[in-house]
């Protein structure tokens, strides 16, 4: 009998370790009206704390997961972890290095020597394009936003934006 419980014990203990996963940050944050971002765009916070496309990667809080709009305001749903189809404006390789790219921005590119790595490309691109990215780089939002908070209800999924980007934004 009391292996029994011994083995049921250490199945338990398996299974909830095989079902853990990383964290994933969520925020959900008013969108800009101007350089107002899409699903995919690396983000940044503006002066008033909403959510615009991000141009410079000291600034990048995280990607656009999804956009509801709840009849007043849109609001973006930021994650800074896991992996997100986003748009590389250059040819890369998987595994390379990726940065906001300065002069498009919500966009990526090849990063440099001393670029901020915000994700990691999954996929060989020969042109640019969209593809998964592996999310890097990115810590919790920590000052600046009013109105954020960590996302902790079921979204209402009727309101959802669709983009070129597809479907979905389906975190991985």
């Amino acid at each position: 009998m009391r292996r029994i419980f011994v083995v049921m014990g250490a199945l338990l203990l398996l299974v909830a370790l095989a079902g853990a996963q990383a964290t994933v940050i969520k925020y959900a944050v008013k969108l800009s009206s101007t350089n107002t971002p899409a699903i995919g765009d690396v983000v940044k916070l503006n002066s008033s704390g909403e959510l615009e496309k991000c141009d410079d990667a000291d600034d990048a809080i995280g990607f656009v997961a999804m956009i509801e709009d709840d009849g007043t305001d849109k609001w973006g749903v930021v994650v800074n972890a896991g992996v997100i189809k986003a748009h590389i404006t250059g040819a890369v390789d998987a595994g390379d290095s990726l940065t906001v790219d300065g002069t498009s921005p919500g966009d990526l590119k090849e990063a440099s020597v001393g670029d901020r790595v915000v994700a990691v490309a999954l996929a060989t691109l020969t042109t640019a394009g969209d593809t998964n990215v592996l999310i890097t780089g990115m810590g919790a939002i920590t000052s600046g936003v009013s109105g954020a908070k960590v996302w902790q209800a079921p979204l209402d999924l009727t309101n959802i934006t669709v983009t070129g980007r597809g479907d979905s934004a389906e975190l991985l």
